[in-house]
């Protein structure tokens, strides 16, 4: 007798993968995806429907990434939310407002990734080169806070053989 149970269970696991790729730019004009994430005015959409929308848990879930993003740049208030357009997102930290581009690319794509997640749910996270933009003191403990994202971790590809280092499980080498 052939079980397909272990089989299906990894096919669910595998469909639940969430993939982000090394393109995160949360202000494109138009709404889309790019591989499993949401961007541009999609992702904006998304953030205020989750942010103010009816639903509790979603309002609650929003606040928990503001939170991780607040504590990881080291802040002490954040609030984030749509611009009056939905084309940006306006972002208060310490009670000085800035534009989501003011902010740099590492900020937003913090904000895009640690959502995208939340929303998703996924079985593991793959992302490609997740130090971009992000200040060295920074990487490690955003990949950690990622990893809270998803039921199995994450699973990383990098140039940077130092973060490797520093924040996985296991390591492999890959040359020509």
């Amino acid at each position: 007798v052939l079980s397909l149970g272990p089989l299906r269970k990894f096919l669910q696991f595998l469909r639940d993968v969430q993939y982000v790729g090394p393109f995160r730019n949360a202000i494109n004009e138009g709404a889309g995806t790019h591989f499993d994430a949401y961007i541009g005015t999609g992702f904006i959409s998304q953030w205020n429907q989750w942010k103010t929308g009816p639903n509790r848990s979603q309002n609650r879930a929003i606040q928990e990434v503001t939170e991780d993003v607040k504590r990881l740049i080291g802040a002490n208030s954040l609030e984030i939310t749509s611009t009056a357009d939905g084309k940006s997102l306006q972002v208060v930290v310490d009670r000085r407002p800035h534009k989501l581009q003011e902010l740099g690319a590492g900020f937003s794509q913090m904000v895009l990734i640690l959502a995208n997640a939340l929303i998703r749910k996924p079985s593991m996270i793959v992302i490609d080169e997740p130090e971009l933009h992000l200040h060295p003191s920074l990487q490690a403990e955003f990949l950690t806070t990622l990893a809270n994202y998803s039921a199995k971790g994450v699973m990383f590809a990098t140039h940077s053989i130092g973060l490797a280092r520093q924040a996985a499980d296991q390591c492999f080498t890959v040359q020509r």
